[in-house]
């Protein structure tokens, strides 16, 4: 331990140090953080909900170290240090905004909730690109009555995350949905602000139902339901605009209906007659319906991903778009879960000849034959093949 010349006792800095972590966190010059250590023992105690203000301590200790060393008082000693226990600079941002994020919690479950809100503060200031704490600090806004403060923390936490616009859109629809009895002039913000970041696609057509929508009251879940069931009807009878018309405000008052977002993909997708391979050209008016058909399917697919129709319905979507390497990634997580589809294994075979990749084009078109002779993409593909192979 580094002691002062002159009076033989630890310098102040290693003695704040050593009074915060006793004698183990100062080793030899050098600081030891043990945030895992921290991060696991408050995990547990909110599991368990027994030893919350012990777990606290600990949590506060390491923010405390990992505070200091960030100042750089021990700049030098924190990045000779290795090991598994150690953290050079590049780690105490990070660190710090889950220690905090962990003492936000356990501040929470024992009640303190400005102490908790401050902690939530103090994660978002390390300037870590982590969503959760904004989002937390959302929700806390909203519980205070700070319903504008609400808006612009969300607004931020979408703009500033790696999401598609449809998510943010519907992240700010949420929200907006949520304040409508609360604050309407707020949640008229929400959800204009909703549209601003989806203009194009459906989460800016459920933004604008809401916005035509603000003198209603919401539909009854059996109203809701009994419009779900009619619009899916209209979606296999071929009538895409009126099943639009009526699975738009099924989505804009149950943002989180996978049968909802499943139809409405359908009937955006329908724009298109059904193709057994991809247009060479599309109008602006299909390419735009096709955007939104794959918007949808997405959702759809992302709520229950277990579901394979989504996924390759969004490939066959992707690939008439032109998008040849996401429709790839979509038909390959809906063969995932039906391997034996001759048809999906032709268009993987089509999907990697127009990216250039012969030899798996020939494997996956083989296969298709294999399964179902008769199958015309792959025999499409059998042709094409063959003729390549002739030229060569």
């Amino acid at each position: 331990m580094s002691t002062s010349s002159d009076e033989g006792r630890p310098t102040p800095e290693w003695e704040f140090l050593a009074a915060l972590g006793g004698d183990d966190a100062v080793r030899s010059g050098r600081v030891s953080l043990a945030f895992g250590t921290a991060l696991t023992a408050a995990a547990q105690a909110l599991r368990s909900g027994a030893g919350l203000e012990a777990a606290l301590i600990q949590v506060e200790r390491q923010v405390a170290l990992a505070a200091t060393a960030e100042r750089g008082v021990f700049l030098n000693a924190v990045e000779r240090f290795e090991g598994d226990t150690a953290f050079t600079t590049s780690h105490l941002s990070a660190g710090l905004c889950d220690l905090h994020l962990m003492a936000f919690e356990l501040e929470q479950r024992l009640g303190r909730r400005e102490r908790a809100k401050q902690h939530l503060l103090r994660a978002v200031a390390t300037g870590v690109a982590h969503p959760l704490p904004k989002r937390h600090l959302v929700g806390l806004y909203v519980a205070s009555g700070d319903y504008r403060a609400a808006v612009d923390a969300l607004t931020n936490v979408v703009d500033d995350e790696s999401e598609d616009a449809t998510r943010r859109a519907m992240a700010l629809t949420q929200l907006g949905d949520e304040l409508a009895p609360l604050s309407p002039e707020q949640s008229v913000v929400s959800f204009k602000r909703a549209h601003e970041r989806d203009p194009e696609g459906v989460g800016g057509v459920l933004a604008e139902y809401r916005l035509r929508a603000l003198d209603r009251a919401k539909p009854s879940d059996e109203e809701i339901a009994s419009q779900l069931d009619t619009g899916l009807r209209l979606v296999l009878d071929g009538r895409r605009d009126a099943a639009i018309e009526l699975l738009v405000p099924v989505l804009a008052w149950s943002l989180y209906s996978p049968r909802a977002w499943f139809g409405l993909g359908m009937a955006y997708r329908a724009a298109l007659p059904y193709f057994l391979l991809p247009p060479e050209r599309l109008s602006d008016t299909q390419q735009k319906d096709l955007s939104k058909a794959v918007q949808a399917l997405r959702m759809a697919a992302d709520l229950t991903p277990s579901a394979p129709t989504a996924h390759y319905e969004i490939a066959l979507a992707e690939l008439a778009l032109g998008h040849r390497s996401t429709a790839l990634a979509s038909m390959n997580r809906y063969l995932a879960l039906r391997p034996d589809d001759a048809t999906a294994l032709a268009y993987t075979g089509l999907i990697h000849f127009l990216l250039g990749d012969f030899r798996a084009a020939a494997s996956a078109t083989l296969k298709a034959q294999e399964q179902e002779p008769e199958n015309v993409i792959s025999n499409h593909m059998l042709l094409t093949l063959w003729k390549l192979k002739e030229r060569q």
